[in-house]
């Protein structure tokens, strides 16, 4: 993936393009159509007007305060849709971004917040329900990136590439707050020639409702790249190894094999039922000595497990799902089980 000073909507799509026919008279490549690379926040606006088959809800644009990183933001608890239009054929969707996180987060702190912030397909699953905890050094423990909520609670930054870089430099409290950047990568199966999605902030703060000089929160963002393509096929051993790595205790690890599973669609379903299947068959003396069937996953993974079926969203995962959450049955999801699951439901 190439690398670029300024991206103002990076949308790669793999052979074929929705760029105008005007910018392939002038020679462009279809990438250079889509990411002309542009020096100044009035060229981003005027690239989302070039295109009509890209729209986005709002044309609020920024720069960081060290001048070193435009961004689409700054928003505070507001609902921000993109829209996207003769897609050529595919069937899953890759949206990579990085997302600025900046002023006092709170995460999933009951007292000050929790702080969510959301990502999803416009009439379609939700693909991040999470928190984010900015505050140093006293908010530690109490985020739940890169897992979605209520999984949790890990260190704040959590899964961040950078923190205190952009030079926004905020504190409350004695709490130094900046602003953390976490590469986010999020993959849809769709098919559709048109693409709906959104990302909106849910604050518990009033004063965090909208971003400016007198908010406590806010986010942005910036190096925006989606790409269509169809589903790759995986080898067992790789789909079997994918399934470990779903489980694993490193949130930045688990999170990547959820994607890298959502993306093969039912082939992901398939693996995870007969995986189930095995992992609930036991010898007769060892059902015989057990009244109740215990379940076999971790709460982490049985989490990350219903909600990769749930995006993939097809009617065999709406199945499986349906299985796994019999009331009473081994893999139904257990709140209390959770640590706080309860205070936030």
């Amino acid at each position: 993936m190439k690398s670029y000073w300024l991206i103002a909507l990076a949308v790669l799509l793999v052979g074929s393009s929705v760029a105008s026919n005007d910018a392939r008279a002038q020679g462009l490549s279809e990438e250079q159509a889509i990411t002309a690379k542009t020096g100044s926040l009035d060229a981003i606006a005027d690239q989302f007007k070039q295109y009509p088959q890209v729209q986005l809800s709002h044309h609020r644009f920024g720069t960081t305060p060290n001048g070193k990183r435009h961004f689409i933001g700054e928003f505070g608890a507001e609902y921000v849709a993109l829209v996207l239009r003769e897609l050529p054929k595919h069937q899953l969707i890759e949206i990579r971004f990085d997302l600025i996180v900046i002023g006092s987060w709170d995460g999933s702190n009951t007292t000050y917040g929790p702080d969510f912030w959301n990502m999803g397909v416009v009439g379609g699953p939700q693909l991040i329900h999470t928190t984010f905890n900015n505050c140093d050094p006293i908010g530690t423990h109490q985020q739940s990136y890169p897992d979605n909520f209520p999984l949790g609670p890990y260190e704040s930054r959590t899964g961040s590439s950078e923190s205190f870089s952009l030079g926004f430099e905020r504190s409350i409290m004695g709490s130094r707050l900046g602003s953390t950047v976490y590469p986010v990568r999020v993959v849809v199966p769709h098919t559709s020639d048109e693409f709906a999605m959104y990302w909106s902030g849910q604050f518990s703060d009033r004063n965090d409702e909208a971003p400016g000089e007198n908010s406590n929160n806010s986010w942005a963002i910036t190096n925006l790249d989606i790409r269509v393509d169809n589903r790759p096929t995986l080898t067992e051993e790789q789909l079997s190894k994918l399934w470990t790595q779903l489980g694993s205790q490193d949130p930045v690890q688990g999170n990547e094999a959820l994607w890298d599973l959502v993306a093969t669609g039912d082939q992901a379903t398939a693996w995870i039922g007969e995986s189930l299947q095995r992992a609930n068959q036991e010898p007769a003396n060892e059902k015989s000595s057990r009244s109740t069937k215990q379940p076999t996953l971790s709460s982490r993974k049985l989490h990350r497990t219903h909600h990769l079926l749930q995006v993939i969203g097809t009617q065999r995962a709406r199945e499986l799902k349906w299985q796994m959450d019999r009331p009473g049955g081994p893999y139904a999801l257990q709140p209390e089980s959770i640590e706080n699951y309860e205070m936030f439901d």
